[in-house]
């Protein structure tokens, strides 16, 4: 997309992607042990290339929201949204959500996906354009959201899905893609 002028009928573009994420900071603090923060590790990505139109790209990052809760509901997770505030917000959102997952080794909650709505702070380093229905080049919106961030998901899984005997249920939604495992840890293990 980089130096591309896209015609608005096109508009919006959706990608959705796997990418592997490397973070310099991790593992300082007493949050950051185990599976929470790692140096590396794989995520699902959505991101979607809207018109230069604020009330175009804040109806998409909506969207996105409603695709997590919907990924996080189906799961079972217990989760909230945070509305961030604009302290919290780094130079490119205009908007931000943050999902957080109830997790009992916080004994609290954790994040465990965000959504950014940066309108077109990207799309000017990107110089990702489109041509309006007068001809003139505008420059994309650009919404983003985590789907899955692959390790925070198997923690939140195990965590909030392990009974007393050290076993861990399966989520329901995952039992058509687990090989007919319902139950991590069981010996016997029950076929679907």
């Amino acid at each position: 997309m980089t130096n591309e002028i896209i015609a608005k009928k096109e508009l919006p573009l959706r990608y959705l992607c796997l990418s592997h994420c490397f973070r310099r900071e991790a593992g300082h603090g007493q949050h950051s042990k185990g599976l929470y923060r790692l140096h590396q590790f794989t995520k699902l990505e959505m991101f979607v290339f809207t018109e230069n139109s604020l009330e175009e790209s804040i109806k998409v990052h909506k969207e996105l929201l409603l695709i997590q809760e919907e990924i996080y509901t189906e799961l079972g997770l217990h989760y909230k949204v945070l509305d961030m505030p604009t302290e919290e917000l780094g130079n490119s959102a205009y908007r931000k959500f943050d999902i957080e997952a109830y997790m009992p080794s916080k004994n609290g909650f954790g994040e465990i996906s965000s959504t950014s709505n940066c309108t077109d702070y990207q799309s000017h380093r990107l110089n990702c354009q489109y041509f309006d229905k007068n001809l003139e080049k505008k420059l994309l919106h650009t919404v983003n959201g985590t789907a899955i961030a692959v390790p925070r998901i198997i923690l939140a899984i195990l965590e909030n899905f392990q009974n007393k005997d050290g076993k861990v249920l399966v989520p329901k939604a995952l039992h058509p893609y687990s090989f007919g495992l319902k139950v991590i840890g069981d010996k016997n293990k029950e076929k679907v």
